[in-house]
């Protein structure tokens, strides 16, 4: 029976001998799997890296066609907006032409009705002084309207050289 167990220790001690490896194999095996560990997290690093830049550069070009689009709409409303104070301006001109014409035209009513009480050549110059002065009247309330027309046509084109 000793020799069965002999031979059993042989071959188990045989066995593991044939399984270890030496000091220096395992040092180079580790060395190896240290070389390869490393160059395994270098190219991950770099796969990172590379999709975080191109991801990146998504978002750069977005900003960019964001903010190209920002500007876009707002020279359009800036455009709309100019074209509705021209629209003002050219209404509050007309506005103010029709009551200088209303303004006129009662002052020259008033006019008429004193020059009535005149006689004859004194009543033809306050007439014709009275018609003077809503002339005068009727120009000026065209030259302002047609200042305050320019003015917005101006205020309307400034957007589009």
């Amino acid at each position: 029976m000793n020799v069965k167990k002999t031979l059993l220790l042989v071959a188990l001690m045989s066995a593991i001998a044939a399984c270890s490896e030496s000091p220096q194999e395992t040092a180079r095996d580790v060395s190896q799997a240290k070389i390869e560990g490393e160059q395994q997290v270098a190219e991950a690093k770099s796969d990172a890296a590379s999709r975080v830049a191109d991801a990146n550069a998504k978002v750069d070009e977005a900003q960019q066609q964001a903010q190209q689009d920002i500007n876009e709409k707002a020279a359009d409303l800036n455009q709309e907006l100019d074209e509705e104070r021209a629209d003002l301006t050219r209404e509050q001109a007309d506005a103010n032409f029709d009551v200088a014409v209303a303004k006129a035209d009662a002052q020259l009513k008033v006019a008429r009705e004193r020059c009535d009480a005149l006689q004859s050549d004194a009543k033809s110059a306050c007439e014709s002084t009275a018609t003077a002065e809503y002339d005068t009247a009727i120009a000026a309330a065209k030259a302002t309207r047609d200042a305050y027309a320019n003015a917005a046509d101006t205020q309307e084109n400034k957007g589009s050289y």
